[in-house]
This record gives C-alpha cells, structure tokens and sequence, in this order.
C-alpha cells in the first residue's frame, strides 16, 4: 500500500496552463498569485515569473553565465535559488531584484522553505535544513527507502509537515 496515498486523496487537476518550456526548469514555485522558475544549463541559466493564468513570461532574468541555476524557494518574501557546483545560493525580492548572495558546501540541487528553516538536496540520500539568515546546517537527516539509503534526492516542496522529492532520472 502507497502510504501517500492518504495524503493524495482527493487531488484534481482542474486546468493546465500553456508555457514557455523551453528552459531546463529546476525550480518551480507558485507564490503571491506568480509563477517562479529557475532554469539551469550553464550559459542560459534564468529566473523567470511567469503569469499563472495564462503562462505568459512577466520578467526573465539570466543568470551569470558560470552558474547552474538550480532548485528555487520563497521565504519570508525572497527567492532563494540554488546552484548546482558553484556552492552559491542567489538571494532575490520577488521581483527578481538581486539582494545578496550565500555560499554553502557542496552540489545544490533541491531547496524549499518549512516556513522557518530551508530544506536542501544535494544529489545524496540527505537532506539539510539550514538557518535562512546564514545558511548554516542545522541539522541532517537521511532518507532511506526499506532501510536503504534513497540518493539522487532532487528538486524538493515543503507542504505542511511533509517534504517531497523528486529523484533525477
């Protein structure tokens, strides 16, 4: 038995919206009625908002071109964007505006916002919940599937008391 199955009870697709999916998207979160993507490749890695509505690009933003964008989050009002070798975590407003920038060991894959700490991914069977105003660890969990470690954790979404991953290929 699916023990999300629960959890999943009741989900309805009710409308799918058209986009520019040309990007190799990374990061993908709904925030304050906007679609935010980060994209990776290096050389055309971009932030971008998207309308929800209707998928029309609002503003895009390319990233420099020795980064890999990676995995994205809000908290508290700020894009937080990941990236995957460089072991830099790009701080934005939400209108994409740069605000600062973190650094953090290691690959960057996934990332998301419990509400008071960021959870991220690094390609592992680990996860890190980090200190938002610093990027310290905090504290590390593993996550193993029939007491076997489960690696190449990837993009993450915080919901509730759950975090969900998707596993590269």
């Amino acid at each position: 038995k699916n023990p999300f199955e629960s959890y999943f009870a009741g989900v309805e697709i009710v409308e799918t919206v058209e986009r520019n999916v040309s990007p190799f998207t990374q990061g993908l979160e709904l925030y304050d009625n906007h679609l935010y993507e980060s994209s990776g490749l290096y050389g055309e890695s971009t932030l971008r908002i998207y309308d929800p509505n209707n998928g029309e690009v609002i503003v895009s933003q390319e990233l420099s071109n020795d980064v890999f964008g990676e995995g994205l989050t809000v908290h508290d009002n700020q894009l937080y964007i990941l990236t995957w070798k460089a072991e830099l975590v790009l701080i934005h407003d939400t209108a994409l505006k740069p605000i600062s920038m973190g650094s953090i060991d290691g690959e960057g894959w996934g990332i998301c916002s419990t509400g008071v700490e960021l959870v991220t991914s690094n390609g592992s069977s680990s996860l890190s919940f980090r200190n938002p105003s610093n990027l310290d660890i905090n504290q590390t969990i593993e996550v193993t599937l029939s007491g076997e470690p489960l690696d190449r954790l990837n993009e993450l979404e915080c919901v509730g008391d759950h975090i969900f991953a998707n596993r590269w290929h």
